[in-house]
């Protein structure tokens, strides 16, 4: 946990754990297995103000900061991290829409209350961070919009009512297009097959000709962009290692070798010291930065974001190789629960971001030369 929350982040944090233990946790490996996507736990985190954690009270948010919504993540990416990640998705993209209150006050208030899911087509097969090589994604035909284009590896694909896309426009803006579900020229007839991070369909659209009013179109400007996607993962990845390190420290405890447990090995109790403290070590930095972004430090926290997304998820893949090996033949059985983390883990190295993308970046803000500033 975060040492440094106020008073109204712990309460959101206890009703995050009390959710996580009694509703999340008994689904765990029942996600894992279907993937399918659990509309009704995505429903009951809507009634407990979790999708409207970024929002305004003028359209039915909390209002609260950067930090609430890591917390959030944080807590229930110890059960079920691929959730998690489905979860991050659905709180952070609908904030495109504040920047035109009109689509705003028109679907923001369905998709915080939880009866409606989101997600968000960005990644082209030429890559997510690729922009130099992005083909054209919107054009203008009168007062409408024309997109083309196939996106992968979108979040909360088949599950979706509402598309978030972004894409380029013909004069090579960022742009975002609200596309309703069922709007002619959207096909979404595939669904990944994944390593891990199951339960959130992530899958490809593809746009032919797809047809969208300028009302329902934002100009994009990406400036001040902290990388918010990018810290929300990394606390999933930070919920990821607290998770199985909590299950591990627990079996340990309780698994004998030679009449005592496993705990009592120095060999066992050191790699166990080891995993808190860079976990702590994790914790610590992911943290910072988002008090970063709510003193207004944009500067300082992006370079911070970048760092602990690339610590944090290599941590997170770390710890859950380990406390695989800790459990022996049984957390190499899918059947223990444990294998799943190592799994979910590296799913969270990948997403918004890969670790050599984010050395770029932070090689970029320390004036190396001929670094680039990818994500």
């Amino acid at each position: 946990m975060s040492r440094f929350l106020t008073e109204e982040q712990e309460l959101i944090r206890k009703v995050a754990r009390e959710f996580t233990e009694n509703e999340v946790k008994p689904r765990a490996m029942e996600i894992d297995k279907a993937n399918d996507f659990p509309f009704d736990l995505h429903k009951r985190c809507g009634e407990l103000g979790f999708l409207g954690v970024l929002f305004p009270e003028s359209v039915g948010g909390l209002g609260q900061s950067f930090t609430t919504a890591c917390v959030i993540c944080e807590e229930i990416a110890k059960e079920a991290p691929g959730f998690a990640i489905s979860l991050f998705v659905s709180m952070a993209a609908p904030t495109f829409m504040l920047a035109k209150p009109e689509l705003a006050m028109k679907y923001v208030p369905d998709l915080i209350a939880g009866n409606k899911v989101c997600c968000t087509p960005i990644t082209p097969p030429e890559g997510s961070t690729n922009h130099a090589e992005w083909g054209v994604f919107g054009k203008r035909d009168g007062n409408d919009w024309v997109l083309n284009g196939t996106k992968l590896y979108i979040t909360n694909t088949r599950a979706a009512d509402i598309f978030i896309c972004l894409g380029l426009t013909e004069d090579y803006q960022m742009g975002c297009w609200i596309v309703e579900k069922g709007t002619p020229g959207v096909e979404d007839n595939h669904v990944e097959r994944k390593m891990g991070c199951a339960g959130n369909n992530s899958g490809t659209y593809v746009f032919n000709n797809c047809r969208v009013s300028n009302d329902n179109f934002i100009v994009l400007n990406m400036e001040g962009d902290v990388g918010g996607g990018n810290a929300l993962c990394a606390s999933v990845a930070l919920g990821c290692a607290e998770g199985v390190f909590a299950k591990t420290l627990e079996f340990v405890k309780v698994r004998t070798r030679g009449g005592k447990p496993l705990a009592t090995k120095q060999a066992v109790s050191h790699r166990l010291a080891r995993m808190y403290a860079q976990i702590e070590g994790g914790r610590s930095m992911l943290y910072e930065a988002t008090r970063l972004v709510e003193e207004g430090r944009l500067q300082e926290a992006k370079i911070l974001i970048n760092a602990s997304k690339y610590t944090v998820t290599e941590m997170a893949v770390d710890v859950a190789r380990q406390c695989v090996q800790l459990h022996g033949g049984m957390g190499y059985c899918e059947d223990a629960g444990i294998a799943r983390y190592l799994r979910d883990a590296m799913g969270t190295t990948i997403a918004d971001c890969t670790p050599d993308l984010h050395l770029e970046s932070i090689a970029f803000q320390l004036g190396c030369p001929e670094a680039e500033m990818p994500c």
